[in-house]
Parts: structure tokens; sequence; C-alpha cells
């Protein structure tokens, strides 16, 4: 996606412009239900903000629309360990029955 080349070449970027950057593209491809392209992009944005735990929810949501359960689990798992109260991310963990 030529968008993530723009943020990852704005060295003036700040975190918050980048998070906020990701999160508004990523909603844009949730929205299309584009859950292949939303994969790419998250996987993208989980590598730049590792601790991010917006990216993960994003990659998780993907892989769930792609019907990749294994994958799911592992990126809420993330989610859990970077923010454990996170709701959505503990209501499709035991949803999905990830362990």
């Amino acid at each position: 996606i030529r968008a993530i080349e723009l943020i990852e070449n704005n060295k003036e970027a700040n975190g918050k412009f980048t998070t906020t950057a990701f999160a508004k593209l990523a909603s844009l491809l949730l929205d299309l239900k584009d859950f292949k392209e939303l994969n790419k992009f998250a996987k993208k944005w989980t590598e730049m903000e590792k601790e991010s735990p917006f990216s993960w929810i994003y990659l998780a949501v993907s892989y769930q629309g792609m019907n990749n359960k294994d994958e799911a689990c592992k990126a809420w798992k993330k989610v859990l360990q970077l923010d454990p109260k996170n709701k959505t991310a503990n209501q499709y963990f035991k949803q999905l029955q990830c362990e």
C-alpha cells in the first residue's frame, strides 16, 4: 500500500500521527470488508508499532474475517498481553475459544 510507504518515509512523523494514520486506513479497509488487504496492512503496522494494541486488534480482525482462527487467536493473545483489560480482545478470545 502506497500509504504505508508515505508513513515510513516521513521521518518527521511522530508516533501519534503514525498511529492515527494507520488507524484511519485500517478502519477504511475494515469498512470495505477487504480482510486480505487489511491483513497485509495490519502486519506492516504491527512491525512498525509492535507495542500498539490497536495494530494487533486490526490484525486479529483481519484473520477472523479470513476465517483463520489460529492466527486470530495469536493476535488476540498479543492484544491481551499489551492490554489485559481490553474488552474487545477478551470477548473475541473467549468467543473463539482461544487457548
